[in-house]
């Protein structure tokens, strides 16, 4: 993920897959889409400028 706190987040939604429920959230600083996994695993997905 970038240098971004990502203190300010959006929820965006949700996707039902086969081991639970992914969340989507985008952060109000840098547009990053955030993503947390059922496994609890948190990532960032780079938007584009």
């Amino acid at each position: 993920m970038t240098e971004c706190k990502h203190s300010e987040l959006e929820f965006v939604g949700e996707q039902k897959t086969d081991d639970g429920v992914n969340t989507y959230f985008r952060c109000k600083a840098c547009s990053e889409v955030v993503v947390t996994t059922p496994e609890r695993k948190v990532f960032g997905v780079k938007g584009r400028n």
